[in-house]
């Protein structure tokens, strides 16, 4: 009996040790705390592999894979010191292994363009960008791999409207799609487009009321107004990629 509690305790020991060795080597950071070493392996609540990323001093570094939670490769992208670098390609989660979808990554950040298939493998769509700000000039593809046409072939239309103007000093420009498009959304800056074709932070949101965009401009006495304003449209595909497209519109007004 004596025996078999010791052969026992044994082996519960040596479970513990293995345990620990098998877990990913870790060694002590700057602050004290274990930092992330190796291949670290997490898992989905079914028990199979969520995702495989390798570390290095605490950071990813190097190859990465996520999956569903069907086993099937969801994901798959390169970090470099914490950060995602080179092209990441995402699969749609059944057996086919098909690519979804790639996106270039520089320095954390989309950059170049994305290209999005259909299950076929037909490309389906190009949108660019440049260091993770969206640029116009997306293509979409039908089925068979051709440019769709009547979404390269929209304009924005701005009427001045000046209703408002002498009574509460408001010049309102309305903004529209031609033709109409869905989930419209407009923008506008006075610094303009990066490189003439990529958004940044100098454009900011404009009021939405049935999909016509409304910039009010207050107009205090006897000022003059004489800006030029970058317009930029945004609205969704009946297949759901995101479109932009920019006006340039000269303000020239006095009170």
């Amino acid at each position: 009996m004596q025996k078999k509690i010791t052969i026992f305790y044994f082996l519960l020991i040596l479970l513990h040790v293995c345990i620990g060795s098998c877990e990913t080597n870790q060694s002590a950071g700057k602050d004290g705390n274990a930092a992330k070493n190796g291949l670290v392996i997490s898992k989905h609540k079914n028990g199979r592999v969520k995702a495989e990323v390798n570390y290095v001093n605490g950071k990813r570094d190097g190859a990465a894979t996520e999956y569903y939670d069907n086993g099937n490769v969801r994901m798959t992208l390169h970090y470099k010191n914490g950060l995602k670098e080179g092209v990441a390609k995402w699969y749609y989660e059944d057996a086919s292994g098909k690519l979804y979808q790639e996106t270039p990554y520089l320095n954390n950040l989309i950059n170049g363009t994305r290209k999005r298939y259909a299950r076929t493998g037909t490309l389906i769509a190009e949108i660019p960008y440049y260091k993770g700000k969206k640029g116009i000039g997306v293509k979409e593809y039908d089925n068979k791999g051709k440019l769709v046409e009547k979404y390269a072939n929209t304009s924005i239309k701005v009427t001045p409207n000046t209703k408002n103007f002498h009574s509460k000093s408001e010049y309102v420009l309305e903004f529209q799609f031609a033709p109409t498009r869905n989930k419209a959304k407009f923008y506008f800056s006075y610094e303009g487009l990066t490189d003439n074709a990529f958004l940044n932070d100098s454009f900011k949101p404009v009021n939405m009321h049935k999909g016509v965009g409304r910039l009010g401009i207050k107009v205090a006495k006897g000022e003059v107004l004489n800006n030029d304003i970058t317009i930029l449209g945004e609205f969704k595909s009946h297949s759901g990629i995101t479109h932009l497209i920019q006006k340039s519109y000269s303000i020239n007004i006095s009170k």
